[in-house]
């Protein structure tokens, strides 16, 4: 109960904060505290059987909650300080060739996966295909039978195809009347890569990842504009993606669970497993969350694991970077609750329920730092997030619109596995910088020339 109590009033008061130091109660740190703040809320009530996460975990998920709103008043005052308003006619541009130059890369690669993985649903089977489709050490991947390719692929032409999304979102959002069409060309094509990605690695989350960040972009062009229809479009598409989202997930599931059974796990159960795993380790003090610590490595988790590829290249076999160690740990299965109930298929009350993934952000930090991570790693998350929506809104900039899309991104989805762990996401925060650099020198350069 006092869990209950702490998580909710850090909510409500994260709101009200927005409300005086914002102005807007739909800020993005209001949505992203109040997102945190329900799931922890309905962790406590373990409506699938997954145990209850303990006052411990429920105090630290408030102190991320606290400081990613104080994170967020900093980082408002530091974005009104300074800025200049850019050039958005030619910005448009030049990330409309850039995405055309990804798209011709990218496409045939992913088209070629894709039917490759068709063919093995027909010739193999659609249930046993998940399980085959991402590769050990032991068993190469069944699309894409080598290790090394696998990698190369995720580590490029994903990180492509992410940042082709995100770019596409901030074309679409920063774009103006006369040339939104052709910019939701853009950003359809780069769906439609997402989503065979999606279907050839029965993978749900790319979807999601579409659902949210679009609903996100369309609800804050829809304010800004005055125009619900599109918002109400928006909330047509996203209900036919979370119907593709739970289609998949009926398919993957050989149980064959009913609707509403699928529906309480890929809805419930998928958002607040984290908090039981990452309370599960925190309290057995042999775990490996408590007997090791990272010092900040964790947290740059992406940009670690590529050091550590190309360490081991040049011969430094033995050097290993935290996240692996994390993929490692987490592959072991764990019982963190039990069903007992007939609805989920279960023949008696003994139904335990075990996963061995899900490390949310939550385990990166404690990893990192200990309790005084939960202050300082989401102070600076929060005035991120701040800083780049204040310059997306203020200064029309499609890079500011993508790197707070890509904050935006890190905060929410790492409820489910740590985003900033993910080599993709350090990869588009640097294609994002080093296309901004240029195109501001490209400016510069003409601007001397005429």
């Amino acid at each position: 109960m006092i869990a209950l109590i702490i998580i909710i009033f850090v909510s409500l008061l994260s709101i009200y904060i927005s409300y005086r130091k914002f102005k807007d109660i739909f800020h993005p740190l209001s949505l992203l505290c109040c997102w945190w703040g329900i799931w922890c809320v309905v962790a406590n009530f373990s409506i699938t059987g997954v145990f209850a996460p303990s006052l411990h975990t429920s105090i630290l998920v408030s102190m991320m909650i606290l400081f990613l709103m104080v994170g967020g008043i900093v980082g408002q005052k530091i974005a009104v300080k300074g800025g200049t308003e850019r050039d958005t006619d030619s910005e448009v541009v030049f990330i409309k060739r850039v995405l055309k130059i990804i798209f011709i890369i990218i496409t045939p690669i992913i088209l070629f996966y894709f039917f490759r993985a068709i063919n093995i649903f027909f010739t193999e089977g659609i249930e046993n295909y998940r399980m085959l489709v991402f590769g050990t050490k032991e068993t190469p991947s069944i699309l894409f039978k080598s290790g090394p390719i696998e990698l190369l692929y995720y580590l490029l032409i994903y990180s492509l195809m992410f940042y082709s999304l995100l770019a596409s979102i901030a074309l679409y959002f920063q774009s103006q009347k006369r040339e939104s069409l052709s910019c939701l060309y853009y950003l359809l094509y780069a769906i439609l890569l997402n989503f065979l990605d999606a279907i050839m690695r029965l993978g749900r989350f790319n979807i999601y990842h579409i659902l949210i960040l679009l609903g996100l972009v369309f609800f804050y062009r829809a304010r800004r504009e005055k125009n619900y229809k599109k918002l109400l479009i928006g909330i047509i598409v996203g209900m036919t993606i979370l119907s593709s989202i739970v289609g998949i997930g009926y398919f993957r599931d050989k149980n064959k669970r009913d609707l509403l059974s699928q529906l309480k796990i890929y809805l419930i159960e998928y958002h607040t497993v984290g908090f039981a795993i990452f309370d599960q380790e925190l309290k057995d003090k042999n775990s490996y969350l408590q007997t090791h610590l990272s010092y900040g490595r964790g947290v740059l988790g992406g940009v670690d694991q590529l050091v550590g590829l190309l360490a081991r290249k040049v011969g430094f076999k033995k050097f290993s970077a935290p996240v692996q160690e994390i993929a490692f740990n987490m592959q072991t299965q764990r019982v963190i609750g039990n069903r007992g109930r007939a609805e989920f298929g279960c023949v008696s009350a003994d139904c335990p329920i075990r996963y061995n993934a899900f490390s949310t952000i939550l385990y990166t930090f404690y990893l990192d730092a200990r309790e005084f991570a939960f202050v300082i790693f989401p102070f600076i998350l929060g005035l991120l997030t701040t800083f780049f929506y204040e310059r997306m809104t203020n200064h029309n900039s499609i890079h500011y619109t993508v790197m707070f899309l890509t904050s935006f991104f890190i905060i929410f989805f790492s409820i489910f596995q740590s985003q900033i762990e993910a080599p993709a996401t350090w990869i588009t925060i640097f294609i994002s910088y080093l296309l901004q650099t240029y195109h501001l020198n490209l400016q510069k350069t003409n601007l001397h020339k005429c």
